[in-house]
């Protein structure tokens, strides 16, 4: 139901987030999300852009030199205008990508529509390296999120200490965060542990 509704969406999208009250939404977490990235290092190595859809946040990545960006939704993907980015259309809980590829993962705007969030963050987990960042947003239980329900949307709210229990159960750890009216935006990082030293060393040693 929820990837039908996408794709039904996905031909107004542009639309609907140029009206004064999603532009205004939109405007203030973009200053919030580059906020965070001024934190973050993702200027070496690839980044992975979870959640993507037509692209509005791709231009905040334009540092990488390498972009991949995964939807569950290929008609969101073809309406990305970035040149340059690697589409791939596949499920955030059973990600078609190697490990410990990525030095950099953003999930934005996403969160709030998972009912699961443990395998999506296990799954970003196998695909960062050691050290990577993690830039998530969540959508928190207030008012304004409750009435986004007339948009057709079954949305996830969760508490941020439920949140933030769940990102530090798959080893990221909590760096920062900022607020906007309907969105938190949150940093974390990868704390490399012994396995994870044991697999980077082992393919450098098989490179």
């Amino acid at each position: 139901m929820i990837r039908s509704w996408w794709h039904i969406q996905s031909a107004f999208y542009r639309f609907l987030r140029r009206l004064p009250g999603p532009a205004f939404c939109l405007e203030q977490e973009r200053r919030c999300l580059r906020n965070l990235l001024d934190q973050a290092e993702f200027k070496e190595g690839l980044v992975l852009d979870i959640g993507t859809g037509s692209g509005s946040t791709l231009n905040l990545l334009a540092k990488a030199p390498q972009i991949i960006a995964l939807d569950r939704c290929e008609a969101m993907l073809r309406r990305i205008r970035v040149q340059g980015i690697l589409r791939i259309a596949g499920d955030a809980g059973a990600l078609p990508l190697a490990a410990n590829l990525f030095s950099f993962v953003s999930v934005i705007g996403v969160t709030e529509y998972m009912p699961d969030l443990q395998p999506v963050i296990a799954e970003i987990r196998r695909v960062s390296r050691p050290g990577a960042f993690l830039l998530i947003t969540r959508s928190p239980p207030c008012l304004l999120n409750r009435l986004r329900i007339v948009l057709g949307h079954r949305l996830f709210l969760r508490k941020k200490e439920v949140f933030i229990s769940a990102l530090n159960a798959c080893g990221f750890e909590y760096r920062e965060q900022t607020r906007s009216l309907i969105q938190e935006q949150c940093l974390f990082r990868l704390t490399p542990s012994h396995d994870d030293s044991d697999r980077s060393r082992s393919g450098r040693e098989g490179s």
